[in-house]
């Protein structure tokens, strides 16, 4: 191998270690992240996924007047927007977030008809 394409080479490698590990910094001082909500709907039920950068503890519980799902999730920072609840959804009216506490995402779904 002559020594130009051997530079040539290992220069595109520190090129590309160095985006490497600035996206790795970038998304440590970002935090763990919620990527994506997923929501899908039949007739029947509805699933709702939650895409994460890493795993997470979580705690749910249930409100009344008026029906809602809350989910805690520890350590996490929101990076996307919530998806939009379709309107044809009967079980899902809703969905919305907050922060309880700095170390707390909530993730709030507004129920419709159960069961």
């Amino acid at each position: 191998m002559s020594s130009i394409f051997l530079r040539h080479k290992i220069g595109k490698l520190i090129a590309l270690l160095s985006i490497y590990f600035a996206l790795h910094a970038w998304n440590n001082v970002r935090g763990d992240q919620l990527e994506r909500l997923r929501i899908w709907h039949s007739p029947e039920s509805t699933r709702i996924v939650f895409d994460v950068s890493s795993s997470t503890e979580y705690n749910t519980f249930t409100l009344e007047n008026p029906h809602r799902l809350v989910v805690d999730l520890d350590q996490l920072n929101l990076s996307v927007e919530l998806p939009t609840v379709e309107a044809d959804n009967r079980h899902l009216l809703g969905v919305r977030s907050g922060r309880p506490s700095a170390n707390v995402l909530r993730v709030v779904f507004e129920l419709g008809i159960l069961g």
